[in-house]
């Protein structure tokens, strides 16, 4: 799975996902970032369903923290 992320300024991305809301125990980062980035999620099971919350770190430090959300895996 991918998630898009849109920021207004560049910034490193992580998002940490997992199968419960409240153990989002997997994180898929990107180091370097524009403002329009995909990062992928990888290890996951079929038809599941996922939670996860993107972080955007910016330059000076400061971190915007998205809501949790989620999504179902499907058959592959």
């Amino acid at each position: 799975a991918t998630v898009a992320v849109t920021t207004s300024k560049a910034a490193p991305i992580t998002v940490k996902y997992g199968l419960t809301a409240t153990a989002l125990t997997q994180t898929a980062t990107t180091p370097t970032g524009g403002t329009n980035t995909t990062v992928s999620l990888t290890g996951l099971k079929v038809k599941s369903k996922y939670f996860y919350q993107v972080i955007a770190t910016g330059a000076t430090g400061e971190i915007a923290t998205s809501p949790v959300s989620n999504f179902r895996t499907g058959v592959r």
